[in-house]
């Protein structure tokens, strides 16, 4: 198990390759109105491209990865950055609160937009889908018990980091890795 340290540019090229992970230089941040910790951990991590089952940049339909957009949920208008959705998935996407600076699950639906927070920042939303794909590496030669005693001790890991991924049974991260278990 990898332990507390954040993820790094490396470690995602490890489990991803260099093409599959995602940065952004330059101009570009600024452009889209990213506040600069997490424009550096944009540029100096990055995120990535796919995540199979959970996130992928080239989302079906609109709103596009990394369009800057506002959106209105439950009568508040947040100020929004897309960051990608689930693949085969066109009504969901995970968005960057350009305010709050959290990590919110956008349910786009015409009967009324609903929102999930699921990461308390960028960086834990990384680190997240970094350990869910450095899991499924990891377990593939486990017995059944091995396995769930794994995922187990990654979701201990995982609370400590970001309390707000898992406030509540069935939040996102909560059902992604129970159904693991």
């Amino acid at each position: 198990m990898e332990g507390t340290h954040m993820v790094t540019k490396e470690d995602l090229v490890d489990v991803f390759e260099e093409d599959a992970v995602l940065t952004l230089h330059g101009a570009k941040p600024a452009e889209l109105g990213i506040p600069p910790e997490e424009a550096e951990t944009l540029g100096s991590v990055g995120l990535p491209v796919h995540v199979e089952n959970i996130f992928t940049i080239s989302v079906s339909g609109e709103p596009t990865a990394f369009t800057r957009t506002p959106v209105e949920v439950e009568g508040e208008t947040f100020d929004i950055l897309i960051l990608g959705g689930p693949p085969e998935n066109e009504h969901i996407r995970y968005f960057l609160d350009l305010e709050r600076r959290y990590i919110v699950m956008l349910v786009l639906d015409p009967a009324g937009t609903q929102a999930e927070v699921i990461n308390g920042s960028l960086m834990a939303f990384i680190e997240f889908l970094y350990r869910y794909t450095l899991r499924e590496r990891e377990v593939a030669e486990l017995s059944g018990e091995e396995s769930r005693s794994y995922t187990e001790q990654l979701v201990a890991e995982l609370k400590q980091l970001d309390p707000v991924a898992f406030r509540e049974p069935d939040a996102f991260w909560s059902l992604v890795f129970s159904g693991l278990m």
